[in-house]
This record gives structure tokens, sequence and C-alpha cells, in this order.
């Protein structure tokens, strides 16, 4: 690869370069591993492109027995790859995205998770941020930020519409960005439980037996009606139900054949 770098640089001066794939997985390396190799790939031999395949075991091959990499895994890669790439982020800032493990996490994109553990950065002001600073908000690639860039020197942006309109992704940029009229909700404070408060009244209240009827609350000091709604019981839905005329133990639950009658109580 060394060798072929040179050859292009001599013969095109650098603007033909080469390509090459990396089969992950295989070797038990970590996505660390990885970028500190594409690291050298794209600074030392000019690549132009590194892409990812996940590993599958083959049949009557040493490596049959080897586990599968998931899919999601190459993907999380190339959103790694991009951001190193086109958007311009230092090595130190991708790190951040990586477990103690050294792997990227598959429920979430690296560049949110980037953003998450630099919160002293956000919210990023649309109305003056620069193109790099628009890049690091989750939901603006690169075309987002140049069309931002270029459209609030005529006008205020100040709405989602336009903004959408530009290619932003809402639903991941608003936690990260403020313009008139967008400020993202504060933040809440959430109790720790360091002493286990919460556990054990959790386990109470599985210990409590189940209520599966409660009486509404009266709404008249005089009525003598068992449950203290009304001073009689016709059309009243409960009736037929524990502690109210027409209770039958053994009936009760099961569908009636026939509606009981209500009848006064005074």
């Amino acid at each position: 690869m060394g060798w072929i770098d040179r050859l292009t640089r001599e013969t095109s001066g650098g603007a033909v370069g080469q390509a090459t794939q990396l089969v992950v997985g295989a070797a038990g390396e970590s996505d660390a591993d990885i970028l500190r190799r594409i690291g050298q790939l794209y600074g030392q031999w000019n690549v132009k492109r590194v892409y990812y395949s996940p590993f599958r075991p083959v049949l009557h091959t040493p490596l049959e027995d080897h586990p599968a990499t998931p899919a999601r895994r190459g993907y999380r890669l190339y959103q790694m790859d991009w951001l190193k790439r086109v958007y311009g982020f230092s090595n130190d800032e991708l790190e951040t995205a990586f477990d103690d493990r050294g792997f990227l996490p598959m429920s979430e994109d690296p560049k949110t998770v980037i953003a998450l553990n630099s919160l002293d950065s956000f919210p990023v002001d649309l109305a003056k941020a620069s193109i790099p600073q628009l890049l690091r908000v989750p939901g603006i690639g690169p075309k987002a930020a140049e069309r931002i860039e270029r459209n609030r020197r005529r006008r205020r942006l100040n709405n989602w519409r336009d903004l959408q309109a530009f290619g932003v992704v809402k639903a991941s940029a608003w936690p990260f960005v403020v313009f008139p009229g967008h400020r993202p909700n504060p933040g809440r404070q959430l109790m720790m439980d360091m002493f286990g408060v919460e556990r054990e009244l959790e386990e109470r209240e599985k210990q409590l037996p189940s209520k599966t009827w409660r009486a509404p609350k009266p709404t008249s000091t005089t009525s003598s009606a068992p449950c203290g709604i009304a001073n009689s019981c016709a059309g009243c839905s409960l009736f037929g139900a524990p502690g109210h005329p027409g209770y039958n133990p053994v009936s009760w639950g099961r569908p009636a054949e026939a509606k009981p009658q209500p009848v006064s109580v005074n």
C-alpha cells in the first residue's frame, strides 16, 4: 500500500488514490482498533475510501465456527468513517463514542453519543455557529450546514419548517440547537437512589394486595346509598358490585343473562 501511494503521488500528484476493505470481527479487534487503523490508511497512504464488511463464517474454512459479526456494527463503522473523513472530527472527539471495551454502541449513532459526552459545547446558536460547529450537531450534515450558513445571511432562521427544508433532521437536532422561536427543554434533576429507598418501596408495592375495585368518593353526606353517590340505585353502573344492592358472590364477574331490576334505597 505504501508502494501504491508513492506511485500514485508520482504519476497523478495525489489526485488518484486507492481503496481497501476491512473484514470486521474476524480477528477479535475492537472498533477503537479499527479507528486507529483507518487513521493510518487515510493519513499516511492517501487512501480515498475504506469499506467495512461484517465477517460471515464459511463452512470448511478455519473460521467456520467463529461467530458472525452483526451488520449493525459495520453500519456504525461507516458512520464513524464519515465523521472522520467528511465531517472533520478529530480522533480525540471520535474516541468519546467508544465504551470501556473500545466498541461503539449499537443502540445510538456515534455522532449523538459524542454530542452527549460534550454537552458543554451545546446548544449551538444557528445564527452564529461556524460550519465546523454546525457539523457537530446531530441531524445536521455538510449540505444542511452550508444551506444554513448561506441562508442566514439574507434572513433570520426562526422555524423548523425552513430547517427541515435545508435537510436538518429535527428529531436528532432539536435538543442541541437554539434559534429564535426555539429553545431546547431545560434539563430535569433526577433523584439518585443511593440508599435503595426506591427499590424498597417498589418491593412493598408488589407485596400489597391488588385492588380490583375502589368505591367512589361520596358526594352527599346525607345519602343512605351503600356507595354514597346517590339517593337511588336506579340506573347505577355499580348495581350488583360488592357492597351494592343485588350483589351475588357466586355470579359476580360472570355475564348475567338478565340485568337485575334496580331498587330504590331511601
